[in-house]
């Protein structure tokens, strides 16, 4: 089974997804784990379960989202963002010595 990792969105005092975002998953035969920051220390475990990342939108992203990007990178793991998930993954893609030379996006 496919496994997909959603990072958490702090909402209101609670740690959220988007509820669309569980059903299209599920709708594509995969199970989604939420990862929540603040257990870096059991973040490699739960991050080499996963067979891909969504990291949504948002106001901010937080370091948690930064360790996602940067595994999915290293390992050449999918990865999707959304709105400023997207905005996350360019400005981490670019300042951790990946940054693509023609400016173009990748298909990494």
């Amino acid at each position: 089974m496919v496994v997909v990792g959603i990072s958490a969105r702090l909402v209101d005092g609670s740690y959220k997804v988007g509820e669309n975002l569980i059903k299209k998953i599920k709708e594509n035969n995969a199970f989604p784990i939420i990862i929540l920051p603040g257990f870096a220390e059991a973040l490699e475990i739960i991050l080499a379960l996963c067979n891909g990342f969504i990291i949504p939108g948002g106001n901010i992203w937080h370091e948690t989202d930064e360790l996602i990007i940067k595994y999915a990178i290293k390992h050449d793991i999918p990865l999707l963002g959304i709105c400023a998930g997207m905005q996350a993954i360019a400005n981490i893609k670019n300042f951790c010595g990946t940054k693509d030379s023609d400016k173009t996006i990748s298909n990494w």
